[in-house]
């Protein structure tokens, strides 16, 4: 029968979803019968993996996780990516609860539960240590190294195409076409951008946004990938040109892509890329600090506070027409760069936080439900 191991990643963008596929795929060989909650961008690529047995639930909503009642007692284990709430639902349940967390170095406070889960995974990161210093962290708490999918053979060379990467791009705090036109306005000056450079590229991420993003032309194509199908073309591409996500960069640092990164679309992304340039590793970037200098967005605050500022700078970018003419030619030098030095230094920065944990993970998931090792 196996053991059963019941999980989610809270439906922020594609981050956490791929960070519990990766997971997920050592667990499979375990013989685990693994059960993911999930809606929205974590219902797409969690399906696209194969690894699951899929339970419509959105898990951020108590209403939604009682009505998932009977999963949860048939659960050896509960494993969580940064989601505080159904972390909270299976420790009532009186369940063994892991917690995953590649955002411990933002956060301004993490709520009282999680010191008391019974396994708490911090993915190593610039500001780790202070934060800890600060707010302290879970008893049971282990940093590790990224956690990333390394199943792939590293391809060197590299195949006459780019990609250009929007992630999930939609969590309970960005509704696109709501609150936030991101892909839509970047969208359109980066494939303007592309043509003009006469290159071959895909456009990727959440397939729901895509399909309103652009029109597919001779070069130019559009469309969502599961997570093991993205990693071959990263893995294949000349460059990535991507939002400055955690775990798309990590990934691309390991397959040795160059990656330039575009503005940030979200509060966590903003201070991604400031840590990357702090670190020299983002020669290829632009960042809403090159043009409002003046947004106020700090470190280790409220999220929700921090998002709404960067959506601030989004609203203010959409109507300011020399800030979109100074980033399509930032595009354009990109396109133009030869970046085989910058992926050198990525790639060795990656190696200065950890090794992959991914499978450390999966065997202490193995073990907290009772099997075999």
């Amino acid at each position: 029968m196996g053991i059963n191991i019941l999980c989610d990643a809270v439906p922020f963008c594609f981050g956490p979803i791929s960070k519990m596929i990766s997971v997920a795929n050592h667990l499979n060989s375990k013989k685990a019968n693994i059960s993911l909650l999930a809606s929205t961008t974590s219902k797409e690529l969690g399906e696209k993996s194969g690894l699951f047995n899929i339970i419509n639930c959105n898990s951020e909503s108590k209403e939604d996780l009682e009505k998932e009642n009977a999963a949860f007692k048939k659960a050896d284990v509960f494993v969580t990516v940064m989601n505080p709430v159904s972390a909270e639902f299976a420790q009532k349940q009186g369940i063994p609860v892991i917690y995953i967390d590649s955002l411990y170095w933002m956060w301004k406070d993490i709520p009282e539960n999680l010191y008391y889960v019974d396994k708490y995974f911090i993915q190593n990161f610039e500001g780790v240590q202070e934060n800890i210093r600060r707010i302290g962290k879970p008893e049971n708490a282990q940093i590790v190294g990224p956690i990333i999918d390394d199943s792939i053979e590293v391809q060197e060379q590299k195949e006459d195409y780019l990609i250009v990467n929007f992630g999930g791009m939609e969590s309970s705090l960005i509704q696109i076409g709501k609150n936030s036109n991101y892909p839509f306005v970047i969208g359109e000056l980066v494939q303007k951008a592309v043509s003009e450079r006469k290159e071959n590229a895909f456009f990727c991420g959440y397939n729901k946004i895509l399909k309103k993003m652009g029109e597919k032309s001779t070069r130019i194509s559009f469309g969502g990938k599961g997570h093991k199908e993205f990693l071959k073309m990263l893995n294949n591409s000349k460059l990535l040109l991507t939002t400055p996500g955690l775990t798309t960069a990590f990934e691309a640092f390991h397959y040795k892509t160059p990656t330039a990164f575009m503005l940030p679309e979200n509060y966590s992304q903003f201070l991604n890329l400031r840590a990357f340039r702090k670190n020299e590793i983002a020669d290829l970037s632009v960042h809403w600090d090159d043009f409002y200098k003046n947004a106020g967005i700090l470190e280790n605050e409220d999220e929700k506070k921090g998002v709404e500022k960067v959506l601030e700078c989004i609203k203010n970018f959409e109507y300011d027409a020399q800030a979109k003419s100074e980033f399509k030619e930032t595009i354009h030098k990109i396109l133009d760069s030869n970046a085989g030095k910058l992926q050198r230094k990525q790639e060795q920065y990656l190696k200065t936080l950890g090794n992959n944990s991914a499978e450390t993970i999966a065997k202490s998931i193995i073990q907290l439900a009772g099997g075999d090792q």
